[in-house]
Parts: C-alpha cells; structure tokens; sequence
C-alpha cells in the first residue's frame, strides 16, 4: 500500500449563500424590555413574547461590573438581580442570543460601570483606563465569562454595535481592536461550540457614512464568526420619508452581508415607528403609523429570508409610554429614550398592532432544517472522527453518528498543502448515515478529510472552526448542496 500522509480534520461550526425559501430560515425573537417600572410589567412581556419567539435575546448594554469582574468578586445585587430574572424567565428550551460590549451606550468610548444602578460613572482607578488597558481586557474576558457559563447562549454578540466607535471617536479604534484581538480567540478556544461575534450597525448603502464604515466593519469581521446588523433604518437612514418602508433601499440589507459572504447573516437588532417620531432637540421629525410599520415587517422578513438569516430580533414588544412618564417625571428622560418609545408590536395599552399578525404568520411557518454538527471531541462532545487503512489502497474513515445524528453526512478531501484555503479535492456526496465509509480515497499525499452532516437536500452543516476559531471556508461543490449552515444545536 502506498504511503500517505492523512490529517484529521474535526468538523464543529460559517458561510452563507442567498437563497429564497420556502421555510422560514431565520429563529424570531424579541428583548424582553419592559414597559412600566413595575414587576407586573415585566411578567406581562415574557409572557407575551415567550409564546412567540424561537430565540430569546438577552441584550445587556447597562455597563460592565468592572471591579468585581477584574477581582472575581460577586456583582451588586442590583446585576445578580437582573441576571437572576432574565434566567428565571427563560423557557428551559428557548434558544439564547446573549449580547453585551465593552463600548458605553454612547458607543464613543468604554463602557461604564454597572453596579446598584446601570451605566454609572467608572469607579477610582477604572475612570480613566481605556479598552487597550490589560486590566480592562481582563476585566471583560471574566465579564463574558460569567455570562457565558450562567446563559448558556447559542449565539454571543460580544461587542454590540462595535463600528459606531469609529464614527463617534476614531482616534479610540485602535485601542478597542487590541480588545477584540484578545478577547474574540480567548472565548472561542474556551466555549467552541457558541457563535460568538461583533455586531454591527448599518447606514443606506452608497451613502458616504455606509463607505467610510466599510474598512472598520470587514477589520472586526476577522474576529467575528458572523455578519450580525443593527439596523433602525428609520433614525440613520439617508433622504426624505425615512419612516416609509418603501424607501428601503433594495440593497438595505444584503449589501452587508456581500462584505462578509462566508459568515452567516443576522439582524441583531431593529424595529420600527409605529407613531410619528418628534425629538424637540434634534429637530428629529418622522412620520409613522402601524401601516408603515407592518410593511417593515413584512420587507424585513421577506429579505432576511432571502438571506438565509439566523436570527431576526425585535428590539421593543410593547411601546412604554408608561415608563417614559415615570423617566419624565424624575427628571431621568432623554431624547434618546423618544427613538424607540413607539416601535412596539404591541401599543402602550398592549394592544397589538397589524404588524403583530404578520409576525405570528412567519412564525407559524416551519423552520428550514438545519443539519448539526459532526462531533469533534471538542466543540462537541463525542467520538472524533478517524482514518484507519482498509484493503488495499482503500481506507475506512468513522466518524460519530449517534451523539448528533444527521439526515445525511458527505466527505470533502482537502489538500492540506493549500491550506488556508481550505479548496476540496474530492467528495463523496452519499456517504451514508452509519458513521462509516470505505473507499479510494483521492490522489495526494498529504490528505485531510471532513464528515459533513447535510439534510439530504441542498444543506449542509458545519465544516469546523481552524486555529483563529473562525468557520472553514471550505464548501461542498460537487453534491448539490448550495447552503452552508452553521449553527446547527447536537440533539440526540
């Protein structure tokens, strides 16, 4: 028998391609934001948003317990409070998308401190420290640590709307990607199996503000395993009627997913007016009204689709009006605040609005299948997969099929001299659903081989993360699967 060289390759996590579907692609959630100051308030929205959603997004932008996360000291009461309350609220099954970052919600600096009340002042020392400090860094790791282990999310947006840094203050670009560049490989090394990237916000596509943003987001995109978006297309976008959903332009969303076509895409967050929007200070005028807002829904589920989309995330169920008033009334009440007062799906007296209906009808809809990932003893637990010689000149590869079992699985043979190119050779598209396959393997010396999970149709499921903890560029070409999906869950 000829001697050859044969590396393993674990298979455990990116890549989307456009395809319109008949299913639904995309998991629908909202945050669980409440509102009126009460705890009723707060009961009352999971229990709305809870039967309606497949994803529940934990959005945490009330600054960071710095002290107590560089120490690894218990957090205030007031954040074990809060934390306590989103885990207890949760269905056991729901899938989590978890988001937090190291920017302050001015997103033109660090983050502030979150101990008995959100974003305070940065205590002693910490006021002056900035993203590149190793203190901070560590800081922040332990944070997203804490998080990780308590939340158990599928997806974790570490760095919420991080290109707005550049807008707002660019001489601190450099420091806050000194951050990224620690923290992004720390935590994928630590929790490989979790989707854990940077969000980004998007402005109208050809407009000056979407160019000068494009270098900062394809520079966080190398450690980011997605093209998650923040888009409010109504406050940051270009021209007249910017509450009118027909003026979206028709590349509003895919021209962000084209700077990142191996990464999966995914609204992180958005909403829209369902009232006029009138912010005294800013001279902020814009019309809405719940049509308008239905017509969002209705374009922004039909292109997320187009997408393939992972996650669409309503940012405010209920319009609160209430707290508003309350904020009014301590003198707490911000212009800010008047930007998302009225993008509920439900109105201040939770009424819904049309645009709840739509909402129901794709949530009705069936989820496209997603194939899960082939276990590598690592990201997922389970026998890893091995080569062994057969007869002759054949050889027997045996990977895990009963820890996550698939429709399907194919091999892809790759010549690991093009590396990191990841460019397949060969492939076996049936090779069967008993975890074993028997045959030549390609011409080659120095051979690495991929078990890939597909759902018997044109899907196919992870190929793996490689040293940096970002998905292998690596696609099947010859077996007719035309999407690559990666945040597939193990179920047994």
């Amino acid at each position: 028998m000829k001697t050859r060289l044969f590396v393993v390759l674990t298979v455990g996590l990116l890549f989307a391609s456009v395809a319109v579907a008949e299913d639904r692609w995309f998991r629908l959630g909202f945050t669980p934001f409440g509102y009126d100051i009460t705890d009723e308030s707060e009961d009352e929205v999971y229990s709305l948003i809870n039967p309606r959603q497949d994803v529940i997004a934990h959005h945490l932008d009330d600054g960071v317990p710095w002290p107590e996360a560089a120490a690894g000291d218990p957090y205030d009461p007031n954040v074990e409070a809060n934390l306590d309350k989103r885990l207890a609220s949760t269905p056991p099954t729901m899938t989590i998308y978890l988001a937090t970052t190291p920017l302050n919600s001015g997103r033109d600096g660090l983050a502030n401190y979150w101990g008995e009340d959100a974003n305070m002042p940065r205590p002693g020392p910490w006021a002056d420290r900035t993203f590149d400090d190793p203190e901070v860094i560590e800081a922040y790791l332990n944070w997203c640590r804490s998080l990780l282990d308590r939340f158990e999310p599928l997806y974790f947006n570490y760095a919420i709307e991080s290109n707005e840094l550049a807008r707002n203050a660019p001489e601190k670009w450099d420091a806050l990607m000194v951050l990224v560049r620690e923290v992004y490989p720390k935590l994928k090394n630590e929790y490989p199996a979790v989707q854990i990237f940077a969000s980004v916000t998007l402005r109208d596509p050809g407009t000056s503000d979407w160019e000068d943003s494009k270098p900062y987001i394809t520079e966080v995109m190398d450690y980011s395993q997605m093209m998650a978006v923040s888009t409010y297309r109504y406050i940051f976008g270009a021209g007249e009627n910017k509450g009118d959903p027909s003026t979206l332009p028709p590349d509003w969303l895919s021209a962000a997913a084209d700077l990142a076509p191996d990464k999966p895409f995914a609204i992180a967050e958005t909403g829209w007016l369902a009232e006029t929007l009138w912010v005294a200070e800013w001279s902020l005028y814009v019309p809405g009204n719940p049509t308008w807002q239905d017509d969002y829904v209705t374009r922004l589920f039909t292109d997320a689709n187009a997408l393939n989309a992972r996650f669409v995330i309503w940012f405010i169920p209920v319009d609160y009006d209430n707290l508003y008033d309350w904020m009014l009334l301590f003198g707490q009440a911000t212009p800010t605040w008047l930007l998302w007062k009225d993008t509920g799906l439900w109105d201040g007296t939770v009424t819904p609005r049309p645009s709840l209906s739509t909402w129901e009808s794709w949530k009705a809809q069936d989820r496209a299948p997603v194939p899960p990932p082939v276990p590598d003893g690592a990201a997922w637990s389970g026998a890893a997969l091995s080569v062994e010689p057969a007869t002759g000149d054949e050889v027997t590869v045996t990977w895990d099929d009963s820890t996550c079992p698939a429709v399907g699985y194919h091999l892809l043979w790759l010549d690991l001299r093009q590396l990191p190119t990841f460019q397949a050779v060969d492939e076996n598209c049936d090779a069967g659903t008993t975890g074993s396959w028997t045959g030549l393997p390609p011409a080659g010396s120095a051979l690495g081989v991929l078990a890939v999970a597909n759902d018997g149709g044109s899907v196919e499921g992870s190929h793996g993360v490689d040293s940096r903890g970002l998905e292998r560029p690596s696609v099947s070409e010859a077996c007719g699967l035309t999407i690559k999906l990666t945040d597939g869950v193990c179920a047994p």
